[in-house]
């Protein structure tokens, strides 16, 4: 298969025997290697390939003749050729703007069955070769469970910012829990206020975020994509945080995805019109908070009203930089002034 607006235009064909045997020998030496899993980027292969015009190969030509009939044209010709045929019928490229293609709906589940034949006996050799447990991941963009991707054990879906949502995020990851799988998530922005969102939004799932490092971020075409490169000293402090008792945060996210507050402290805005979103985790020696502000305001003043009395230095700043986020203590509150969309901060217990 070629994609010319590709910079790597090959792709491997899964009817191809060549291909079969190459992508199962990788596999063995990666296993060789003690590797405790294979990601698969991107599973869909030849089911793909159907998006931008497909394989029509000697190997795909026959095996889909062979598949027509034995799914009712039983007399079918063994030399029918759907490549000839296409060309016979004015078609030389795909996909056809404005003209239906004879039997392409068929071709394509032809494709999809092909993928999902050729995964299930890769997976079924590997296994057998390895002789001890191996994790099969794959990226399955949305978080969608198709036929294709349920033959993997772990999900990694590529997330729009318009779908960065509790509530979607909560619909996959049930999703996968329902067929006894894993879903996690990167996000495809260079926002870094979104990137952490992303990252308690997927913890308080039970999910988890990939750091996001070398994260593909879609432009309007495939040419003006762009890589987004997290920078340390921005993610650094939130993970560590989180990593450094997991078990309790996914034990405190549970309560926080019923009760949607923080309690006991009483967070209030200055402003009436800066509605805020606020969401707690409790760990063993924290209370981690991200409130989201009114997105239309340049800045937001906060009152954390404390049901016992804190400490200024217990409050510490983890987005975004410290030094552009102002915190006074009135009283027995503290009041916070920040200019981002997004503010995340620990309060030492």
């Amino acid at each position: 298969m070629r994609n010319w607006k590709l910079k790597n235009p090959y792709w491997g064909c899964v009817n191809s025997p060549e291909f079969q045997k190459l992508f199962l020998d990788q596999s063995r030496k990666l296993i060789d290697l003690e590797a405790y899993g294979l990601f698969v980027d991107d599973a869909r292969f030849n089911d793909q390939a159907t998006e931008w015009g497909g394989c029509f190969c000697d190997h795909c030509v026959s095996g889909f003749t062979t598949y027509l009939q034995d799914n009712g044209a039983d007399t079918l010709s063994s030399t029918f050729n759907y490549r000839d045929y296409l060309r016979s019928a004015g078609i030389d490229s795909l996909p056809a703007k404005n003209r239906q293609v004879p039997l392409w709906t068929l071709y394509r589940a032809f494709q999809t069955k092909s993928v999902i034949r050729f995964l299930t006996s890769w997976r079924k050799s590997v296994e057998n070769y390895a002789r001890r447990p191996v994790t099969f991941l794959t990226n399955n963009y949305g978080g969608q469970w198709t036929g294709i991707y349920q033959i993997f054990d772990i999900g990694v879906a590529e997330l729009p910012e318009n779908r960065l949502n509790r509530d979607y995020i909560l619909a996959r990851t049930s999703e996968a829990g329902r067929l006894n799988k894993k879903q996690y998530f990167t996000l495809s922005s260079d926002d870094e206020s979104k990137q952490l969102k992303a990252l308690f939004l997927t913890y308080s799932a039970n999910s988890a975020l990939i750091i996001p490092w070398d994260v593909h971020v879609p432009g309007k075409s495939q040419k003006s994509a762009t890589r987004f490169l997290g920078k340390n000293q921005t993610f650094q402090p939130v993970y560590k945080l989180l990593r450094e008792d997991e078990s309790k945060f996914s034990q405190a996210v549970i309560k926080s995805n019923q009760t949607r507050r923080a309690t006991p402290l009483q967070i209030v805005s200055k402003s009436k019109a800066d509605s805020l979103h606020i969401q707690s985790y409790d760990l063993e020696r924290y209370k981690i908070i991200m409130i989201e502000g009114n997105n239309r305001l340049k800045s937001h003043i906060i009152t954390i009203q404390a049901g016992k009395t804190i400490k200024l230095e217990d409050i510490k700043i983890l987005f975004p930089n410290p030094n552009i986020v102002q915190v006074r203590k009135e009283e027995h509150n503290y009041k916070v002034e920040f200019s981002n969309e997004l503010i995340i901060f620990s309060l030492k217990k």
